[in-house]
């Protein structure tokens, strides 16, 4: 059942080429001891905060400093599957995601909005994920910003409609299992590089 819907709505976005990752497929055949010799070190900087939505809005400061105006995508922090989706879209658009408790607008997220000032909120996820009322606080916190809601029936929905949205003309999809396996974020990162 799964597979034929997923044929269906990758032939309706226009996919010619499916990249399926499996824990097999993730290595990338490269020499990492050859790697290690011809590169410095890496730096390691931790960046968290009290709770996923103070480091998700921790990671956006870091990343896109004083810069306001821009876009940023919202999703519910309890909703693995919308964040997965919205992952590569505000990547593609260079926004930050931020993460929100789905009944309120958490405190540090609402705190990392007033500063970004962003001209449009992206809400991914339907009202389960991210409620009516988080939207009227955005309203009420951002006057001047547009909220915009992708969302479909349901997550598989979700993500054709933000594919659509934010890679209209993409040949190529990443496709991982739905079964809750740790496949799904290395995805996310292959899909924004797809």
């Amino acid at each position: 059942m799964h597979g034929r819907r997923r044929t269906a709505v990758l032939t309706g976005i226009g996919v010619l080429v499916v990249v399926v990752l499996t824990a097999t497929a993730l290595a990338t055949g490269a020499d990492p001891a050859a790697d290690a010799a011809t590169t410095a070190p890496p730096t390691v900087e931790r960046i968290a905060g009290a709770d996923r939505y103070a480091t998700a809005a921790a990671l956006s400061r870091q990343a896109f400093g004083d810069r306001p105006g821009r876009a940023v995508f919202l999703v519910g922090g309890s909703s693995v599957p919308d964040a997965l989706v919205a992952a590569p879209a505000a990547a593609a658009v260079s926004a930050p995601l931020l993460l929100t408790n789905g009944q309120d607008l958490s405190p540090a997220t609402a705190a990392e909005l007033q500063r970004l000032q962003p001209s449009v909120v992206h809400v991914i996820g339907g009202p389960g994920d991210v409620s009516g009322v988080v939207e009227a606080q955005l309203r009420a916190l951002l006057p001047a910003a547009r909220v915009q809601r992708t969302a479909g029936a349901d997550r598989h929905e979700t993500a054709v409609l933000v594919a659509r949205q934010f890679f209209p003309v993409t040949t190529t999809a990443v496709v991982t299992a739905d079964d809750g396996s740790a496949g799904a974020p290395a995805a996310a990162a292959a899909a924004q590089r797809s």
